[in-house]
């Protein structure tokens, strides 16, 4: 891999949380800061059970030490609805930045009926 790539890669790790954060940002009265926020702790909750992350409540603690939502009630499928159209979707797919550990983000891709699944029982 060239050095290049190497940078593509690590750029597409700061999309950490904005995945969903933007289909909620899109739809709800939320600031950008505050949409990925939720996006971050749901990110934690999705990978959790797809690279088996172990500290989501961590997370979610420094989040909340800054004054920063990790949860929101809202429409699921509304939104899922908006983040079905994300940039980052290739057919029935979507690219997701997830996490091994704090850390270790990962680009994984992930079915949209697997998605929304795991969304809907978040």
């Amino acid at each position: 891999m060239q050095q290049d790539d190497f940078e593509r890669c690590d750029r597409k790790l700061l999309n950490f949380g904005h995945t969903l954060g933007h289909a909620l940002e899109n739809q709800y009265d939320l600031s950008h800061g505050q949409a990925v926020s939720i996006g971050m702790a749901y990110a934690c909750n999705i990978s959790k059970q797809i690279t088996g992350f172990k500290e989501t409540e961590k997370v979610i603690s420094v989040l909340e030490r800054y004054g920063l939502p990790a949860d929101a009630k809202f429409d699921k499928e509304k939104v899922f609805n908006v983040l079905k159209m994300d940039k980052k979707r290739e057919r029935n797919e979507i690219s997701y930045v997830l996490l091994e550990k704090i850390g270790k983000g990962v680009i994984k891709i992930i079915s949209l009926d697997h998605l929304e699944k795991i969304i809907q029982e978040l």
